[in-house]
Protein backbone atom coordinates (compact mmCIF):
# COMPACT_ATOMS: atom_id res chain seq x y z
CA UNK A 1 0.00 0.00 0.00
CA UNK A 2 1.12 3.54 -1.22
CA UNK A 3 2.32 5.74 2.24
CA UNK A 4 1.25 8.65 0.93
CA UNK A 5 4.04 10.84 3.04
CA UNK A 6 6.76 8.95 1.50
CA UNK A 7 5.54 9.77 -1.79
CA UNK A 8 6.10 11.95 -4.92
CA UNK A 9 3.07 13.32 -6.63
CA UNK A 10 2.62 15.55 -9.20
CA UNK A 11 -0.80 17.81 -9.43
CA UNK A 12 -0.93 19.08 -13.40
CA UNK A 13 -3.81 21.26 -14.13
CA UNK A 14 -4.99 24.36 -15.80
CA UNK A 15 -4.11 27.58 -13.86
CA UNK A 16 -6.94 28.70 -10.71
CA UNK A 17 -8.12 25.02 -10.55
CA UNK A 18 -7.01 24.77 -6.97
CA UNK A 19 -3.91 22.18 -7.30
CA UNK A 20 -1.64 24.16 -4.50
CA UNK A 21 -5.12 24.56 -2.39
CA UNK A 22 -5.56 21.02 -2.53
CA UNK A 23 -1.77 20.03 -1.77
CA UNK A 24 -1.57 22.47 0.80
CA UNK A 25 -4.79 21.79 2.91
CA UNK A 26 -2.95 18.81 4.65
CA UNK A 27 -1.87 20.04 8.61
CA UNK A 28 1.87 20.45 9.01
CA UNK A 29 2.53 21.60 4.92
CA UNK A 30 4.71 24.18 3.72
CA UNK A 31 3.99 25.74 0.75
CA UNK A 32 7.26 26.48 -1.88
CA UNK A 33 5.89 29.48 -3.84
CA UNK A 34 8.04 29.97 -6.82
CA UNK A 35 5.04 31.50 -8.59
CA UNK A 36 4.51 35.10 -7.98
CA UNK A 37 1.03 35.14 -8.04
CA UNK A 38 0.95 32.66 -5.22
CA UNK A 39 1.89 34.15 -2.44
CA UNK A 40 -2.14 33.85 -0.95
CA UNK A 41 -3.21 30.91 -1.47
CA UNK A 42 -6.70 30.76 0.20
CA UNK A 43 -6.16 27.89 3.09
CA UNK A 44 -2.61 28.04 3.30
CA UNK A 45 -1.40 29.67 6.26
CA UNK A 46 2.18 30.32 5.41
CA UNK A 47 3.50 30.42 1.85
CA UNK A 48 6.89 31.17 1.42
CA UNK A 49 8.25 32.88 -1.34
CA UNK A 50 11.20 32.16 -3.66
CA UNK A 51 12.11 33.94 -6.21
CA UNK A 52 15.65 32.57 -6.39
CA UNK A 53 17.43 29.25 -6.22
CA UNK A 54 19.33 30.38 -2.98
CA UNK A 55 16.15 31.25 -1.68
CA UNK A 56 15.04 27.66 -2.15
CA UNK A 57 18.16 26.64 -0.83
CA UNK A 58 17.45 28.14 2.07
CA UNK A 59 14.58 27.06 2.98
CA UNK A 60 15.12 23.44 2.22
CA UNK A 61 18.21 24.03 5.04
CA UNK A 62 15.68 25.59 7.86
CA UNK A 63 13.52 22.11 7.26
CA UNK A 64 16.28 20.75 9.34
CA UNK A 65 15.09 22.47 12.44
CA UNK A 66 11.65 22.29 11.61
CA UNK A 67 10.43 18.97 13.07
CA UNK A 68 6.33 19.93 12.76
CA UNK A 69 6.65 19.87 8.77
CA UNK A 70 5.97 16.62 7.32
CA UNK A 71 4.96 17.72 3.67
CA UNK A 72 6.45 20.41 1.34
CA UNK A 73 4.71 21.29 -1.53
CA UNK A 74 6.37 23.12 -4.61
CA UNK A 75 4.16 25.46 -6.79
CA UNK A 76 5.39 25.98 -9.68
CA UNK A 77 7.49 23.59 -10.11
CA UNK A 78 7.98 24.72 -13.92
CA UNK A 79 9.29 28.04 -12.59
CA UNK A 80 11.86 26.47 -9.52
CA UNK A 81 13.21 25.03 -12.18
CA UNK A 82 14.24 27.50 -14.31
CA UNK A 83 15.26 29.19 -11.23
CA UNK A 84 18.21 26.32 -10.82
CA UNK A 85 18.65 26.51 -14.06
CA UNK A 86 20.01 30.26 -14.02
CA UNK A 87 21.94 29.70 -10.72
CA UNK A 88 23.95 26.99 -12.64
CA UNK A 89 24.60 29.40 -15.32
CA UNK A 90 25.47 31.86 -13.43
CA UNK A 91 27.86 29.86 -11.50
CA UNK A 92 29.60 28.32 -14.21
CA UNK A 93 29.33 31.49 -16.13
CA UNK A 94 27.63 30.14 -19.44
CA UNK A 95 24.51 31.47 -21.10
CA UNK A 96 22.56 28.01 -21.15
CA UNK A 97 22.93 25.17 -19.48
CA UNK A 98 23.77 23.25 -22.87
CA UNK A 99 26.95 26.03 -23.29
CA UNK A 100 28.63 23.96 -19.94
CA UNK A 101 30.07 21.47 -23.08
CA UNK A 102 29.14 18.25 -21.00
CA UNK A 103 25.40 18.46 -21.43
CA UNK A 104 25.22 19.36 -25.24
CA UNK A 105 21.27 18.12 -25.18
CA UNK A 106 20.13 20.10 -22.36
CA UNK A 107 17.41 22.65 -23.36
CA UNK A 108 18.13 25.93 -24.05
CA UNK A 109 15.48 28.82 -22.94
Amino acid sequence: MLDINQALIALIGRAKVGKSTLAGAHPNTLVIASDPGDVSIPGIPEPRRCRTWEEYLAIIAELESRPDITRVVVDTFSKLDAQCQDYVCRRLEIEFMGDAGHAQDWTRR
